[in-house]
């Protein structure tokens, strides 16, 4: 990101900044505290940019890490709301002017620096968020093309720092695997690696996210090619194998430290969860099974999750898939966006609830019932 003319004013008057994870931080920002003694914390503003053109704040809200802030005499600042604190960014803060919103991040800055530090001026009149000269650092490079300012504006940057990292692998990029694609390219993964051997057909486009325009499909491109193209746009990290896992290619996992199976061929299924469960790669496996009745569609959306450990007999016991032939002609395959959007977001939640986003027990089995309208969990263990 260049350096915004916002951004260059606040420089050029002495704050030392730091851009990351659409934040901006002032730091050495002096306030006082409740015992009447000037220190210094750090105040952090949500961070929004696109094309390299920083946004203006969307409202008020701002973090402080530190002391709370205080008057001279010790009194918390009104603007100030210690009782909603956010891991790694503080306490939370909201002022703007009023009537309107700010103008930009020099704006914003200003007052709020202005706010807290001219109490403590009062006190010690040297103090100052200015030095002489102004800094900037940038943080750790982001997966991203563009920040999610909204994780921290509303606060939940720890949590989502928890899926930060890593090597996610998808295998198939039907119904349910683009689903699960568009849900975890939402996330700051490293890598996302997407595994089919299949085109991008029309029947595809009413089972993925978003719609795909009809010339997409005369040049016969591939799924994975596709999807790569579609969601680079967002996420940096996005790897296409065009391949179809076999016995004799399982090695191509070995870039994965996590994998959601989402085929429908039950054989494949079970070789491709074999060698995962081998290799101890903790995996999520997704499957939808209907049948057609006078009421219309019936069956069931499962989600069966593997947690770390392995063996040669990992896949033994009742989340083991069936041995079934994958070319018969009359087994019923239908597939339905709904429910492939919804057996994507539970895979994504319970691999989300894995690395700790959400809190409650690991799930080991659950499967959303169509006759019932119902949802059965079966906790590990």
């Amino acid at each position: 990101m260049r350096v915004d003319p916002a951004i260059e004013r606040l420089l050029a008057e002495g704050y030392d900044l730091v851009v990351e994870d659409a934040t901006l931080t002032v730091r050495d920002v002096p306030h006082v505290t409740r015992e009447r003694v000037v220190r210094r914390g750090e105040l952090v503003l949500p961070l929004a940019a696109v094309g390299g053109r920083v946004l203006p704040p969307r409202d008020g809200f701002a973090w402080f890490r530190g002391d709370t802030p205080c008057d001279a005499d010790g009194n918390m600042l009104g603007f100030v709301h210690p009782e909603r604190t956010a891991e790694k960014l503080g306490m939370l803060l909201c002022l703007h002017p009023a009537h309107r919103g700010f103008r930009d991040h020099h704006e914003a800055v200003t007052m709020l620096v202005n706010a807290i530090e001219r109490p403590a001026r009062s006190i010690r009149p040297e103090a100052s968020a200015k030095g002489e000269p102004g800094r900037i650092a940038f943080g750790a490079p982001s997966p991203f093309e563009y920040g999610d300012d909204a994780v921290a504006r509303e606060g939940t940057t720890a949590w989502n720092d928890r899926l930060r990292g890593g090597s996610v692998g998808i295998v198939g990029l039907g119904g349910t695997g683009s689903y699960v694609l568009d849900l975890v390219a939402k996330t700051p993964v490293d890598r996302i690696h997407l595994f089919d051997d299949d085109a991008f057909l029309p029947h595809n486009a009413f089972r993925t996210p978003g719609a795909a325009s009809a010339d997409e499909f005369e040049a016969s491109i591939a799924k994975v090619d596709r999807m790569a193209d579609v969601y680079s746009r967002m996420h940096r990290g996005i790897v296409p194998h065009r391949a179809r896992l076999d016995g004799g290619n399982l090695h191509l996992l070995d870039v994965v430290d996590f994998a959601f199976v989402c085929v429908d061929d039950p054989v494949s299924r079970h070789v491709i969860l074999g060698g995962l469960r081998r290799k101890a790669v903790p995996c999520i496996d997704c499957g939808i099974g209907l049948r057609t009745s006078a009421d219309g569609l019936l069956g069931l959306v499962r989600t069966t999750v593997y947690p770390p450990g392995g063996g040669e007999r990992a896949c033994d016991g009742d989340a083991r898939p069936p041995l079934e032939p994958s070319d018969d002609p009359y087994r019923f395959r239908a597939q339905v966006a709904d429910l492939n959007a919804l057996n994507a977001a539970l895979a994504v939640t319970a691999w989300k609830r894995s690395r700790g986003f959400y809190g409650g027990l690991p799930t080991g089995q659950f499967a959303y019932v169509i006759d019932g309208n119902l949802l059965v969990n079966a906790p590990h263990g």
